[in-house]
């Protein structure tokens, strides 16, 4: 796995999330994410990436559509990374 492009990403996702939601199994996810790609453990990786890609599937839209909200396209990018981040992990995870 290329860990140095997510280490490079992870600030501004975990600050992209942490400006939209104050749900603390949210912000857990994204600690627990930012540590394990830290420490390179893709178990943890997949696993806890695969609950934030299932988040923004159900948040995305409202995000999208909430006048209130400036950053859209930090949030289409942060997606977009935690997808891709999810699918690269799988090739490497333990099943």
């Amino acid at each position: 796995m290329d860990w140095t492009k997510y280490q490079i990403e992870l600030t501004g996702m975990t600050k992209t999330v942490e400006n939209i939601t104050k749900d603390p199994y949210i912000i857990g996810y994204m600690e627990i994410l930012k540590n394990s790609i830290q420490e390179h453990e893709v178990n943890l990786v997949n696993r806890t990436s695969k609950k934030m890609v299932d988040w923004y599937q159900n948040h995305l839209n409202d995000i999208l559509s909430d006048q209130f909200v400036y950053d859209k396209d930090n949030h289409r990018k942060t997606f977009a990374l935690l997808l891709e981040l999810f699918t690269e992990s799988e090739k490497y995870a333990a099943n």
